[in-house]
């Protein structure tokens, strides 16, 4: 429970405007007059498409309004996506929200302030079946007339008059492009409608991944590409950008594999874009490896792709130690020109390939209901492409992986000895323990995850749950590993590694355990000491294993922990 408050910055005044409340994410009228924000009701059953998150979506009045009273629009709706499926008006007397079903198909709505009664706008079934699958980068956008609301995936660009409730399609993406998200203002929601009829949407090239910014006419359709390049600009999780009131200028957030993210400048009709800040100056000077995409075939015959991050000063011909670091479900080959491969801070591979190591970030489609098994499908045959490229050095390969990467970890070490250096950070591998878990809000996670993954109950199929937790076959495992976990790990209890730490002590095998007090279950979030003695860590334990070949059993019989 929390309250929501208003901050006078001159004073410091304090001013609640909500109690009682889980307020996740707010959104302020571009007038002043209101604020609107999604109050978390706990998690749903959302059957095979996964758990639902139902919200109360209430408004509070503020400034000369706020002797009004506090309205609940909607109660316990899955606004979607979260934090982004909530747009105002420009001129802030109309609120437009989108709520999902469990099939993932959206029904649009808007309110306005003179009476706040939700008006549902009646999109063809077509139309909202096409627009399925939103995710959290992609907003709902309001012309800056604010007449029409814009609604786009990854594959079309909607147009909704909310004035006749007509809706049409204004583009597709052309074949083999995607559309990202579109580019607008922070502040109100409003789309970039650059030189007065064309959207800016940002793109991404499925065959090279390349990323840029293409201009769309709101007229005719008309496909226009701006910018592409070798670069990443954000995903459809995440893009970071902003276009002053005008709409002349826009700015946008860019990275390279070898230069960090920086902020970028673009003017409407794209003839002057230029780096505008330069956060991180000691990082531009130094030497980073370089990345490319590689393609393989799973045991299934699947095709699939991955990011491979290259060492600094790589010597073709010459085989290097490799880190396979993977997350079920995940497209990772999307990040091949994303600085560090992975993320920032402790996630960044730049780390490791500063250091003579090649790392491989498999994307990794998997069956739910055999996950274990479907990972080693998909995964161990792109370490063998690696190998057969000449690149990696078969006795010298690491895995790594945090969360579900954790139990990734576990699950490829129970069923091949291959690896000769591991380690599983937050993660677990008990989905029977994962499945009678509560968390503080009397919310079974683990039931609603695991019921939608494995398809049913514990009950009702024992033998999926069992086959697909990695701790039933420990006894199978050859390879060093080291855990990682937050002791106040909020997502992942520290009992899940705590298992697994003792009952491979109690097989005899080499195990380590560090679990940092106080932590949660992101290392980036973690005290700087922490994070730094984690990072020593890690790399201590790759470069001991797998710079100098040594027998697989060389480190076998021995246990420690660390606090």
């Amino acid at each position: 429970m929390a309250d929501l408050a208003l901050i006078e910055v001159s004073t410091g005044a304090v001013t609640t405007l909500a109690r009682g409340y889980r307020p996740f994410d707010y959104w302020v009228s571009p007038n002043g007059r209101f604020v609107a924000f999604a109050s978390m009701k706990g998690m749903a059953d959302g059957g095979p498409t996964g758990p639902r998150f139902p919200f109360d979506l209430v408004v509070v009045p503020i400034g000369s309004d706020k002797a009004q009273p506090t309205r609940v629009i909607a109660t316990s709706v899955p606004v979607w996506p979260v934090g982004t499926g909530v747009a105002w008006a420009p001129d802030g007397n109309e609120l437009a929200y989108a709520v999902s079903d469990t099939g993932a198909v959206e029904r649009f709505y808007v309110v306005q302030s003179r009476d706040w009664k939700p008006r549902m706008i009646p999109v063809p079934d077509s139309l909202r079946g096409a627009l399925a699958g939103r995710s959290f980068a992609q907003h709902l956008r309001w012309a800056p007339a604010g007449r029409t609301v814009y609604v786009q995936n990854s594959r079309v660009l909607v147009g909704i008059d909310v004035g006749n409730g007509t809706t049409r399609v204004i583009a597709r993406a052309h074949q083999g492009q995607r559309m990202i998200a579109l580019v607008g203002r922070a502040a109100s929601g409003g789309a970039w409608l650059a030189e007065g009829n064309s959207l800016v949407v940002a793109t991404r090239t499925d065959s090279s991944k390349r990323q840029g910014f293409a201009r769309i006419n709101i007229r005719t359709g008309l496909w226009t590409q701006l910018r592409e390049e070798e670069r990443f600009n954000g995903s459809e999780s995440f893009l970071v950008n902003d276009v002053s009131a005008d709409g002349r200028r826009g700015v946008f957030l860019s990275e390279s594999a070898t230069q960090p993210a920086d902020l970028w400048y673009a003017d409407s009709i794209w003839s002057k874009v230029r780096q505008i800040t330069n956060v991180a100056p000691r990082l531009t000077k130094s030497h980073y490896g370089s990345t490319q995409l590689i393609e393989w075939h799973t045991a299934t015959g699947e095709q699939v792709r991955g990011a491979l991050l290259l060492p600094v000063n790589f010597v073709p011909g010459h085989r290097y130690p490799l880190i396979v670091y993977p997350y079920p479900t995940d497209n990772r080959s999307n990040d091949v020109y994303h600085f560090g491969l992975i993320g920032t801070g402790p996630e960044n591979m730049q780390l490791f390939a500063s250091r003579g190591y090649a790392v491989l970030a498999p994307s990794a489609p998997i069956s739910t209901t055999d996950e274990m098994h479907s990972l080693a499908d998909v995964i161990l045959p792109g370490v063998d492409r690696v190998v057969a490229m000449g690149i990696a050095d078969s006795a010298r390969l690491g895995v790594m992986g945090h969360s579900w990467g954790g139990y990734t970890v576990l699950a490829l070490l129970v069923q091949t000895t291959r690896f000769h250096a591991a380690v599983m950070r937050g993660g677990m591998g008990d989905l029977p323990a994962m499945y009678g878990e509560m968390e503080w809000s009397g919310t079974a996670r683990g039931q609603i995850l695991l019921e939608a993954w494995l398809g049913a109950t514990m009950w009702e199929n024992r033998s999926r749950f069992t086959d697909n937790s990695p701790v039933f076959f420990l006894d199978r495992v050859r390879t060093p590993l080291l855990i990682v976990h937050g002791g106040a790990d909020s997502t992942v209890p520290p009992a899940a590694a705590n298992e697994i730490f003792v009952d491979l002590r109690r097989l005899g095998q080499y195990v380590e355990y560090a679990r940092y007090e106080g932590e949660d279950h992101v290392e980036a979030g973690w005290s700087y000491a922490n994070q730094r003695d984690y990072l020593i860590r890690v790399l201590r334990w790759f470069d001991g294993r797998l710079r100098v070949r040594t027998g697989a059993g060389a480190d076998s019989g021995s246990a420690s922990i660390f606090h």
